[in-house]
Formats: C-alpha cells, sequence, structure tokens
C-alpha cells in the first residue's frame, strides 16, 4: 500500500512547506473580497436611502434619513438637500434638521453638505422647541449646531434650500422651512455692518401671509426707507443694501449691508454673496439704474431661491430715458408734453428744459422766455426741451403683475415737493387719470410697482410726463389711505393670490411730511 507524501507529513512540516508568497496572497485575496463586499454593502445602503428619500410616504423619507444619516452625510448629502426642497410635511423636516445638527461632527468636503448644515442651523433656531437634547437653551446656539463653513467664505451661487408653503393648508404655514430670522444677525459677512432685531417666533404675518427674508436695495432713499418700514411692520425680516455706509434705512433694516454701487462690476456677484450668507428669498429694487445689473444675474438669483419681479431692461430704458418714454407714449395714443431733443423749435412755450436722463429735480429749469433757453439747453447735459404742462401735478403709486395687468393706481396730489420729492400730498380718485396710469404702464410693457406722474388740467385732460418704474419716495400715503401696495407685491413674489381688497384707498387722506431722526452710538 502505497502513502501519499503529504499524508506522511504532520502540521509543522506542512506549514513549513507553504510558500511565504502564497500566504500574502491569500490575505489579499480575503481583504480583497472581505472590502469589496463592504463596499458593495454600502453602496447598497446609499442607494436604498436615495430610493427611500423619493417615496410618496412621508413616514419612509424619515426613516431614510436617518438611514442616510448613518451611511455618511457627505455622501447624502445632495440627495437629501433635493429633498427638503420640495418636501412640505413638516415631521420630515424636523427629522432632518436634528438628524443633521446630530452629525455636526462629521468632516465635509462637500459643497452640499454645507448648504445643508446652513440650513439646519436655520431650521432649528427658528423651532426651538426641536433642540437636541443636552444643547444650550440659550439664544446664543451650541457649537454643535454651526455649520463647519463660515459663511462669508460660501460661494457667490450658494444656495440655502426652503419649503415652498403648501396653499390652503394654514397648519402648516407655521412650520415652512424659511431661512433662520435671527441666524444672519450673529453671521460674520465682511463689509456688513449688523444691528439686532426683535426676536420672532411666527412664520407668518398678522395676514397670514408668510413672514419672508427680502432684500431692499437703495435702503438709504426715500422710497427704500418707506418699503423698508412697511415690510417691518408686516413682520418680515429686511436686509437693507446700500451703497452708502450713512444710508438711513440700514439702521432701519433688520440688517445693513454696504455693498457696491449698481455701476461696478463686483455689484452682481457681492449682491448674489449677500443674499446667500443672509436667506434672502425675494428682493425689492428702488433704483431704476440697477435694473440692468441685476437683469444680468436674473437666472443666479433664481438659482438661489431669492423671488424677483422687475421690469426688463427694455423697460427701465424707456422709462429712464424721457425721448424713448416720449416716443413710446405718443405711439400709443397717450397724452404727453411736445418734446425736442437738444432743441425747442416746434415746442410751444412755456418749457421745462431737463437732462435725458435724470433723477428728481436735478438740472431741471422751468423757463418762461424764448431768450433764456438757449443758456438753460447750454448749461444742462444732454437736454430735452418741453412744453410745459398745465394744471394740478399728481403722481400715481402704481402695481402691475407679472402678466402686465395693472392691479392698482392710486393717484394723489402733490401739494408741495422738495428736491422732487412729495413733502405734502392728498389722495384723490379720477376715472380719467387711472385710465391715462393704465394706458402708460402698458404702452411702456411695465410689470411690477411703479409711479406714474402727470398733470390734470382744468378741462379734465390728462398729461403724463414720467413714470418711475419703482416705488415712490410718496409712497407712505398710499399705504396709509389703505392701498397696501407693499404686502400685495410681496404676494405676487410668492406667487400667492393678490386680495384686490387691500389695493383699494380712501380719498381725501393728507399727508404733511416731516424729519424723523435715529441715532447711532
Amino acid at each position: 500500500m502505497t502513502t501519499s507524501p503529504l499524508a506522511s507529513m504532520d502540521s509543522v512540516d506542512l506549514l513549513a512547506s507553504v510558500h511565504p508568497g502564497h500566504i500574502l496572497l491569500g490575505a489579499l485575496v480575503v481583504l480583497g473580497v472581505f472590502l469589496g463586499v463592504r463596499e458593495w454593502r454600502y453602496r447598497r445602503r446609499i442607494r436604498r436611502a436615495v430610493v427611500g428619500l423619493r417615496s410618496t410616504n412621508p413616514l419612509t423619507r424619515a426613516g431614510s434619513v436617518d438611514v442616510a444619516v448613518v451611511v455618511g452625510l457627505d455622501a447624502t448629502a445632495s440627495h437629501i438637500v433635493d429633498m427638503i426642497s420640495v418636501e412640505t410635511e413638516p415631521g420630515v423636516l424636523d427629522v432632518v434638521a436634528r438628524a443633521v445638527a446630530g452629525h455636526a461632527w462629521e468632516p465635509s468636503s462637500s459643497r452640499s453638505l454645507a448648504e445643508l448644515r446652513v440650513w439646519a442651523r436655520a431650521y432649528l433656531e427658528a423651532h426651538p422647541a426641536l433642540r437636541l437634547e443636552g444643547l444650550e437653551s440659550s439664544k446664543e446656539p451650541s457649537d454643535s449646531l454651526r455649520p463647519h463653513v463660515a459663511f462669508g467664505s460660501l460661494p457667490p451661487d450658494i444656495r440655502i434650500p426652503s419649503v415652498p408653503p403648501v396653499v390652503g393648508e394654514a397648519h402648516l404655514l407655521d412650520r415652512v422651512a424659511v431661512a433662520n430670522p435671527h441666524a444672519a444677525q450673529r453671521v460674520s459677512v465682511p463689509g456688513v455692518p449688523q444691528q439686532f432685531a426683535t426676536e420672532e417666533t411666527s412664520l407668518t404675518t398678522h395676514d397670514g401671509t408668510p413672514r419672508t427674508v427680502i432684500l431692499v436695495t437703495g435702503a438709504g432713499g426715500p422710497a427704500g426707507v418707506a418699503v423698508i418700514r412697511a415690510l417691518n411692520a408686516a413682520g418680515h425680516r429686511t436686509i437693507g443694501f446700500d451703497a452708502d455706509p450713512m444710508a438711513v434705512g440700514l439702521k432701519l433694516a433688520s440688517v445693513g449691508v454696504v455693498g457696491p454701487r449698481w455701476n461696478d462690476p463686483t455689484y452682481g456677484p457681492e449682491l448674489l454673496r449677500i443674499a446667500a450668507a443672509h436667506g434672502v428669498q425675494a428682493l425689492i429694487a428702488t433704483v431704476v439704474e440697477e435694473y440692468a445689473a441685476l437683469d444680468a444675474i436674473r437666472d443666479r438669483l433664481d438659482a438661489l431661491g431669492v423671488a424677483t419681479l422687475l421690469p426688463d431692461g427694455t423697460t427701465a430704458a424707456r422709462c429712464a430715458d424721457k425721448w424713448l418714454f416720449f416716443g413710446a407714449l405718443s405711439a400709443a395714443g397717450v397724452t404727453t408734453p411736445a418734446t425736442g431733443l437738444g432743441t425747442a423749435n416746434g415746442i410751444v412755450g412755456p418749457w421745462v428744459v431737463k437732462p435725458r436722463s435724470g433723477r428728481g429735480s436735478r438740472d431741471v429749469h422751468l423757463i418762461d422766455r424764448a431768450d433764456h433757453l438757449p443758456y438753460a439747453i447750454a448749461v444742462t447735459p444732454n437736454p430735452l426741451v418741453q412744453h410745459r404742462c398745465a394744471g394740478r401735478e399728481f403722481t400715481a403709486d402704481c402695481l402691475v403683475d407679472a402678466t402686465g395687468a395693472v392691479l392698482a393706481v392710486v393717484p394723489r396730489w402733490r401739494l408741495e415737493t422738495k428736491a422732487g420729492i412729495s413733502t405734502k400730498g392728498r389722495t384723490f380718485d379720477d376715472a380719467e387719470v387711472r385710465s391715462a396710469c393704465e394706458r402708460t404702464l402698458k404702452s411702456v410693457d411695465h410689470i411690477g410697482p411703479a409711479n406714474v406722474q402727470g398733470f390734470v388740467a382744468d378741462d379734465g385732460t390728462v398729461c403724463i410726463i414720467e413714470v418711475n418704474p419703482r416705488f415712490s419716495g410718496g409712497l407712505p400715503l398710499s399705504l396709509h389711505a389703505g392701498a397696501d401696495l407693499v404686502g400685495e407685491y410681496v404676494r405676487l413674489l410668492l406667487h400667492l393670490p393678490v386680495r384686490p381688497e387691500r389695493l383699494v384707498h380712501r380719498n381725501g387722506v393728507t399727508m404733511l411730511r416731516h424729519f424723523e431722526e435715529v441715532y447711532v452710538g
């Protein structure tokens, strides 16, 4: 009987006969299989979490959030961001915010995770009852809730996800995930002077409109101040934006931001950065010259979730350029003064000589004698000569929706003006004035807020002289007379139904404007 050599070897001899390289190779194979199975299981869990996040069942979505967190936020953050951008169930949002805050220790190399942490911090501060056990109960958040990225270093196009309200379900409105009403007050953004606002807990205004973070440009002008005050009174959060660090609106807004002028090449990028840092949801521009710069970044504002309703560049040009404005109104059959470009030929006096493009009453000359015209034309930059209308001067605050439908016309007599700003006024109503304003706004294809200026002659003829495609400095009178132009404009921005009854004004309301001081330091 023949015995196998291996059978005759004991275990020690057998082990000694195996080549060390074979042992290493075997170990590597086993390790590779182990790592492969582990990676397969990891990717399967990610896929399961992603599929669950898209489920129609809110319980499944909430459970999938926990799975996603365990798998790793860095790998699943982009999918969670996509989910909360359309999520309407408050319970699911609660789960996301707490889960993200509870894993703030996890290192991040993902832009999506930075966005998610910014959102979670905002959401938890807006819903203090959801704070994790053991966290500080003071208004200053615990370090464990702070995102691992500084606001000031966020790229200009980073987006802060928000959830739109579900119209018709009032119980959900108070749980809408909007940008934190208070976090921006504690955020260090270079060049942004901070001001603390009153703490608010409700996420709806007194009339049921979702409380919104709104950036107002031109915070130092009369229109910007009027808009900021109206928004503050309604309960919205305001971010005042102006190139002048001494602009009074910066002190009236919830947060004041100093930025470049509209003609500075950094205007667009800086505005986007500020909008992202403060979770801005809507923008109201009160400076017409900014429209062209805003038009250039409209798509990026949309990507950030910043709602706008602004006229396009052509409309803004028609209104800002008085020669183009004269042509548009004349073509539409709207009565407007006879106008000459740089000449008074064919223009019957009395006259007004003004810059072709200008603001307020700067470089405006009222001429009664023909021999004074050459001097006025010579000293006026890019001069325009118009017949001076007779009658009572008026301004009408108007609001036009995205389709071009005129929703409101609130006319007021300009009883007294200083530097082009109405200091005394009285509301009235007149069918011919309303009709002339509506036809004027349609002739220039305007949308959004506007103020139309003109005269009513003794025979009732209405002559239109100007349109400012923005809110006016005399806006407080229209608001006090009952026409909530600012509030309904916000609803247009949020794609909510406009309430016509809130755009009706009372006649005979008189405004007597006076100075009011704001003290700092």
